[in-house]
């Protein structure tokens, strides 16, 4: 009877301590609605308790004390507290960070030669010394992304809105606020995101071979986006040229190239 009343004690005492942990967990986005890894994350503002999110900008917390509140911070981020509600215990947090605002150094013009056109004509000057293509052979791993954003004419748009906000026409109001949505989503996701990881080997002159090893388009499994990853091979900037979607755009780094860019160099030395 002692043992089993024991027992009973041990059971309720190990069965409040197992309710009363506190849980709670999310994901961290920024404004692309993109995972933040490495956000630091302090529970009620103490600067001794605190979890990071991972590389996915997941997190997940476990406390036996009260969560009242949640500080994230990360570099090049607005510092974010979030005020736990009670639901916010039974679901998972999806919450945004929004960049910091910088503002950049007072740009001195000088009378003369662009500075960084020096800088541009040595990396042209040493380009063949630097291409690996001159190389008798070499392998490596590649990791290439294309991202494709939707650049509405936001001018255009907020003169519209402008003109036509005091307008008593149902189709203009619409129109209106489906140019409001599209100027929301542009700076909220990318129109086309593509990412691979390819195997190239090279063999002098001009043996060339690329594997792709994994890709992802967009999200979509569908083999006929899937195979647009083949299509989309890594360029290079040893070329006078570079190649996207079948045309041909002067390589900045190439004789000339000074005509046809604006080169920008901060800082430089004087010469």
């Amino acid at each position: 009877m002692h043992k089993k009343l024991i027992f009973l004690i041990f059971f309720i005492f190990y069965k409040t301590l197992i309710f009363s942990q506190l849980s709670i967990s999310g994901i961290i986005l920024d404004q692309k609605n993109e995972p933040l890894p490495f956000v630091n994350i302090l529970i009620n503002k103490n600067q001794t308790d605190g979890v990071s999110s991972d590389i996915d900008g997941k997190f997940s917390i476990q406390s036996n004390e009260s969560i009242e509140t949640l500080t994230f911070s990360f570099v090049g981020f607005e510092k974010l507290v979030y005020k736990i509600q009670k639901e916010d215990f039974e679901k998972k947090l999806v919450l945004q960070m929004k960049s910091t605002a910088f503002d950049l150094k007072e740009a001195v013009v000088v009378a003369g030669e662009n500075p960084a056109h020096r800088i541009i004509r040595n990396v042209v000057k040493n380009r063949d010394q630097n291409n690996p293509e001159k190389m008798e052979s070499f392998q490596c791993l590649t990791y290439n992304k294309m991202i494709i954003e939707l650049l509405p004419d936001e001018v255009k748009i907020k003169e519209f809105q402008v003109k036509h906000q005091n307008s008593e026409k149902q189709s203009q109001k619409k129109q209106s606020k489906n140019f409001e949505k599209i100027l929301q989503n542009a700076k909220l996701a990318h129109l086309f995101l593509m990412e691979s990881v390819s195997e190239r080997s090279f063999l002098f002159p001009e043996k060339n071979r690329e594997l792709v090893l994994h890709n992802r388009v967009s999200g979509f499994q569908d083999p006929s986006f899937v195979a647009l990853t083949n299509d989309f091979q890594p360029f290079s900037f040893y070329g006078d040229y570079i190649e996207i979607l079948d045309k041909a755009f002067l390589n900045p780094i190439s004789p000339n190239s000074t005509k046809k860019y604006f080169f920008n160099c901060y800082n430089s030395p004087r010469v």
